[in-house]
C-alpha cells in the first residue's frame, strides 16, 4: 500500500496470482481488505490481472464484496466493474447465483453513477453488459430487470 513500493510488489505478486499451489493463491485474498488498492487508479492494471488469475478464480466473493461495500461512484473503478462482469458474464456463472446478482447489483450502480454526465461510453458499455446476460438468458438478469422496471 505504499507508493514508493507498490510497483515492485505488483509485480512480485502477478507471479503468485496463477500459482499452482492454492495456498500460495488463497494468501493473495487478503490484499483487498484495504479497499484504498481497488480505488487506486495506478493499481488498475494489477486488479484486472487478478481478475482474470486463478486466485480470483478460486474464490471470487472475498473480491466482489469489497467491491460492492465501495462507496461513492463507481466511475474511478468502472474497468474493474466491467473486468469482473466479463468473468460471471462470459459464459455467465449460474451456479454462483449469490454472486452474480452482487455483480449485477455492481453494474447496475455503475450505469446509475454514468448516467447524467459525460460518461456515455461507460453507460454504453453497461447496457452492453446488460445485454449479454439477456443473451445467455441469465434468468437473474431477467428477474433483476423486471423489479427495476416496477
Amino acid at each position: 500500500h505504499n507508493k514508493k513500493y507498490s510497483p515492485q510488489c505488483q509485480q512480485i505478486l502477478c507471479k503468485f496470482m496463477n500459482d499452482p499451489d492454492k495456498e500460495v493463491r488463497d494468501e493473495l485474498r487478503g490484499m483487498f481488505r484495504n479497499q484504498n488498492l481497488i480505488i487506486d487508479t495506478e493499481c488498475t492494471a494489477f486488479i484486472k490481472a487478478y481478475i482474470e488469475s486463478l486466485a480470483f478464480a478460486d474464490d471470487p466473493n472475498h473480491f466482489v464484496l469489497s467491491l460492492r461495500d465501495l462507496t461513492g461512484s463507481l466511475i474511478p473503478v468502472a474497468e474493474v466493474v466491467f473486468t469482473v462482469c466479463d468473468r460471471f458474464f462470459v459464459p455467465p456463472q449460474e451456479k454462483n447465483h449469490l454472486m452474480t446478482l452482487e455483480v449485477s447489483s455492481i453494474l447496475l450502480r455503475l450505469y446509475e453513477s454514468a448516467q447524467g454526465g459525460q460518461k456515455i461510453q461507460i453507460t454504453d458499455r453497461c447496457l452492453d453488459t446488460w445485454d449479454l446476460l439477456f443473451e445467455n438468458r441469465v434468468e437473474m438478469a431477467m428477474g433483476l430487470t423486471r423489479n427495476i422496471e416496477q
